[in-house]
């Protein structure tokens, strides 16, 4: 099997592997890709709409400076307010890939350490075998020998 095959062939059972078990590190960075702009956007059109939306004169028609500051700490206050809402959720999110990470690190672990039982396993094996087959030869042959 030459190198390409082998590598295809690997990367495919990781590819299965990791559908079977519902993690995707790919996916998830995709995913917190998209959060990120969605967030970015959304900051965006406020600002924007902030602008537009206030007015920054007075009744009678002058600019009040009183107004844009009591605009602008509410203004503040309230998305202060949302981005603390989003962090929270933002840490929720981080705290669910930790916990998808540490899970496929345990199965990885529990599945080479498996492997290296087994491994071990079939040294011994084949080390008994080889003992067998010398002393079995060794035998033959001072019997054929020896008579």
């Amino acid at each position: 099997m030459s190198k390409n095959q082998t590598a295809s062939k690997q990367e495919e059972s990781n590819n299965s592997s990791s559908a079977k078990s519902g993690f995707d590190p790919a996916q998830l960075w995709a995913s917190g890709f998209e959060t990120w702009a969605r967030l970015a956007q959304d900051g965006a059109e406020r600002v924007q709409s902030f602008y537009h939306d206030r007015n920054w004169h007075s009744h009678d028609g002058r600019l009040d400076p009183l107004s844009m500051w009591s605009a602008g700490v509410d203004a503040w206050t309230h998305i202060t307010r949302e981005n603390m809402e989003r962090a929270e959720s933002l840490r929720g999110e981080i705290e669910n890939m930790e916990r998808l990470t540490q899970e496929q690190a345990k199965k990885s672990s529990k599945a080479l350490g498996s492997m290296m039982n087994e491994s071990m396993d079939c040294m011994v094996e084949i080390s008994r075998e080889w003992r067998k087959l010398g002393l079995e030869t060794v035998r033959r042959s001072a019997s054929a020998f020896g008579g």
